[in-house]
């Protein structure tokens, strides 16, 4: 039980959780009172994208076990709880399982699940190391989550002006200036690491990190607008705007903060679409 207990702690299975939570609100804004139509769709794209998720948060501490050695000694694999080579093993099987279920949904979703396979293994390999390729994986594949979910009932049909895909650019935006942010948080300690902040200063990373949180609120009408959400979507994401440029004010005094704002405006949004479609 101890062995197995390890293995489930790499899964980081809370955050797995909220990855699957993404996609299971991309169905249910592209579903409405239809929702009832699409469950057996749901619950495969929920595991898919649980076991996914997991499957990268494996491999990152493959890939991060020596430097674990000091930072989080207490994890599966530099405690040698579990060995390094299963590790490696199970998340090649969570991958391989994850892209099995999205054979059951349609092609579309077996391209995303590859593509986003793709760019977790060059994130491992290469990306994290240098400040915009890093900040570009993680925001485009939380963007990836919900044009996933999506794809899930609509197919092909998802790339056009559709409230996931909208969604999923307000995400990536959204994500892309927090990631900067984060990094003006983690200047001092990101002694090994090229982040922007380290690259142009910090005072230049911010406004990168304004223009694409900026961004974010300027299209945040379109769903009203275009898809004739109601005016509890425009209540809802006018909360979150102002949360954002909330954060841009007080991102260089205290940027922990300002970082933890602009998670909890966009959990406001995405229950904002939601919200917006009944």
């Amino acid at each position: 039980m101890k062995k197995i207990y390890s293995f489930l702690e790499l899964c980081r299975p809370f955050t797995s959780a909220l990855t699957s939570l993404a996609v299971a609100a991309a169905i249910l804004i592209e579903t409405g009172s239809n929702i009832n139509l699409y469950l057996n769709v749901m619950l495969i794209a929920i595991v898919a994208v649980f076991l996914f998720s997991s499957a990268g948060n494996v491999l990152n501490d493959y890939f991060d076990r020596e430097i674990d050695k000091i930072n989080h000694p207490e994890r599966p694999l530099p405690s040698k709880r579990v060995n390094a080579g299963d590790a490696l093993k199970f998340s090649a099987v969570l991958f391989l399982l994850s892209l099995l279920l999205a054979v059951f949904l349609n092609i579309f979703c077996i391209a995303i699940a590859l593509l986003a396979f793709t760019f977790q293994i060059l994130y491992e390999l290469k990306f994290k190391m240098h400040y915009l390729s890093k900040n570009f994986t993680i925001a485009f594949l939380t963007g990836m989550l919900f044009v996933y979910g999506g794809a899930a009932v609509k197919g092909f049909d998802i790339l056009t002006i559709s409230p996931s895909m909208i969604f999923a650019i307000l995400a990536f935006l959204a994500i892309f200036g927090r990631e900067i942010i984060k990094d003006i948080e983690d200047f001092k300690g990101d002694a090994n690491r090229l982040t922007l902040p380290k690259k142009i200063g910090i005072k230049k990373s911010g406004i990168v990190a304004a223009i694409f949180l900026l961004l974010s609120i300027a299209l945040s009408p379109v769903p009203y607008i275009f898809l004739k959400f109601n005016l509890a979507y425009v209540f809802m994401v006018s909360v979150t705007d102002l949360m954002f440029i909330y954060s841009l004010i007080i991102q260089f005094k205290n940027p922990k903060n300002a970082r933890k704002i602009i998670k909890l405006g966009m959990l406001i949004a995405l229950l904002a679409f939601i919200i917006g479609k009944f």
